[in-house]
């Protein structure tokens, strides 16, 4: 006799037992509860996944909680039943099932010993057709077992050559189409035959996975990944990530009426806290990695545009808390190129804990995210909806005040409480070894009490920079030129273009340090040309009234004679 066998028959035994017993204490059984009970064990391969009010008795009935006992336990029997069913399961695995079913049956049996019910006479013709439902069940349970051994369905596995064909050929949406009928034993071998063929790229079977319809399928496919991941010795670095984030976003769509079963739950509970000491450290590495100026071969973005929200959250809150200038700056660029729009954790992090230089990239990038598309976020819809709305809610004054003008903003200064202008007059850039070669030409740029330029403001192409441009389209330039007479100020133009053959470096990319105390922007620049080592400088207005970027950071500022104030500037709507 097969354990399958042997284990349903202990069931048939179990309810013998409970409705033909005799008791102390009558408890009344309605029909309505005898048909819940009938309807179980008719279809039992329909499992049951949330709690239901089993009985129509009061709470308080001590024969209603006993009642709901047996429900509780009949919901746990039908699950492990279903995964019994898989065609996937393996030898040993079916036996571990098989015991576990089998003590659950054990722990029903108690419950019933509970509950010995003297039936009334109008359940009495009932109780009778349950025992004939109980005896067909046991005659089918051979065909259950035959299926256990999986017993090939030729149809099923030409759909899934079919599926594999497309999944290998890169056209997933017809892939996903036939996976969605795919039976689940073939399901879990067109998983195994693609990883054993694609070692290096198992991403698209992620993908796949995510048309499968039934969620336990869904988990076995990554609990497989997780087990060829570690075959492999693939869990260090980005991997780990990569499935944390599916198993992630996976769970985070359960709700009470989910049809998955516990156990399936608790399995990706526990690669969930395998995966999770693995990929803090990758992200603790990679904080490390970020301040490197050249982080073009480190393997972020990939990982980035498919994080969970809490990943992304928990990446921001490393970068941040090293203070690392640079760091900030390279992440801020690896997430203004991700179309993930759960990377407003990360920028949640950053507004919390007010890092200024950031702040503006974080307002501009958030800005060109569709709302509509957070509010329809298959995962974490309000969540992510509240974070949106808590972060651009707490940017400083500064900041918020524009963002109905953006398009439009004039540019004063704090300590001279002049406006920047940028004026249609030529300047010519002159080699200053070589007066008579020149290197190129820019517009100047100057301030006025009143007349002020319109400005729009947009992320520069290299994303961690804002772009300050005219209505005219000129960029506001920072020139690696010294002003004549003036070596601690660079040119400032808008814009600057080199002459033919002329290679004169300059740059357009500039950094909005927002104050949070007065609500003031310092506009800065980390273009270094002119040195070796690394400096942030100030836009200043300068005694002459023209607008220029005072070089070697603080320190310039200081032995230049520049106000603290002078660095400091106010962005309004132009009126």
């Amino acid at each position: 006799m097969n354990p399958f066998t042997q284990v349903f028959r202990l069931t048939v035994g179990v309810f013998f037992f409970a409705f033909t017993a005799t008791a102390d204490e009558v408890c009344e059984i309605p029909l309505s509860e005898l048909n819940k009970i009938e309807q179980t064990l008719t279809h039992i391969e329909k499992p049951i996944y949330t709690e239901e009010a089993e009985s129509e008795t009061s709470d308080s009935d001590e024969c209603a909680q006993m009642l709901r006992g047996i429900h509780l336990q009949l919901r746990r029997l039908t699950q492990k039943y279903k995964l019994m069913n898989k065609g996937y399961v393996k030898v040993e695995e079916f036996h571990k099932m098989a015991k576990e079913y089998e003590e659950q049956l054990s722990k029903l049996n108690g419950e019933l010993e509970h509950f010995k019910v003297e039936a009334r006479s109008g359940a009495d013709q009932k109780i009778k057709e349950l025992k004939k439902d109980i005896q067909a069940l046991e005659q089918n349970v051979t065909k259950l077992h035959d299926r256990l051994k999986g017993i090939t369905d030729e149809l099923g596995k030409v759909s899934m050559e079919l599926c594999s064909t497309y999944l290998e050929s890169n056209q997933l949406d017809s892939a996903k189409e036939k996976v969605k009928d795919l039976p689940s034993k073939y399901v879990i071998e067109l998983v195994d035959q693609f990883l054993s063929k694609n070692e290096n790229n198992w991403l698209p079977v992620v993908d796949l996975s995510t048309a499968v319809p039934d969620l336990d399928d869904r988990g076995q496919v990554y609990k497989n990944i997780y087990e060829f991941l570690l075959a492999k010795s693939r869990l260090e670095g980005e991997e780990s990530l990569l499935l944390e984030a599916e198993i992630l976003k996976l769970n985070a769509t359960f709700h009470p009426g989910s049809k998955i079963t516990d156990d399936r739950k608790r399995e990706l509970n526990v690669l969930l806290t395998k995966l999770s000491q693995f990929s803090e450290k990758t992200l603790e590495q990679w904080t490390q990695e970020l301040n490197q100026s050249n982080i073009s071969a480190v393997v972020f973005k990939n990982a980035i545009d498919r994080m969970f929200l809490t990943q992304i959250e928990k990446f921001g809150e490393y970068v941040t808390g090293r203070h690392d200038y640079y760091g900030v700056r390279n992440f801020l660029k690896l997430l203004g190129v991700s179309k993930n729009y759960h990377k407003i954790a990360a920028y949640n992090s950053l507004v919390e804990k007010k890092i200024g230089h950031a702040l503006a990239v974080v307002m501009i990038d958030m800005l060109s995210i569709d709302i509509a598309e957070i509010k329809h976020d298959p995962h974490v819809p309000d969540r992510i909806e509240r974070m949106y709305n808590s972060t651009i809610n707490s940017l400083p004054d500064s900041l918020k005040g524009i963002i109905p003008c953006i398009k439009s903003v004039k540019i004063r200064n704090e300590g001279t409480n002049r406006c920047i202008y940028a004026i249609n007059q030529n300047i010519q850039v002159q080699n200053p070894n070589f007066k008579n070669i020149v290197l190129g030409q820019y517009k100047r740029v100057t301030s006025t009490m009143s007349a002020c330029t319109s400005f729009r403001l947009e992320l520069s192409s290299n994303k961690p920079y804002i772009k300050i441009i005219t209505s005219e389209g000129n960029s506001l330039t920072n020139i690696n030129s010294a002003v004549p007479g003036e070596t601690g100020f660079s040119r400032v133009g808008a814009p600057y273009s080199n002459k033919p053959n002329m290679k004169l470096d300059h740059t357009g990319d500039w950094v909005l340090d927002a104050n949070f105390v007065n609500n003031s922007i310092k506009i800065q620049s980390d273009f270094n040309a002119y040195q070796t080592s690394k400096s942030i400088d100030h836009l200043v207005v300068r005694n002459d009234g023209d607008v220029a970027v005072v070089r070697y950071g603080l320190s310039g500022m200081r032995s230049g004679g520049i106000p603290d104030n002078h660095a400091e500037w106010k962005l309004n709507a132009l009126k």
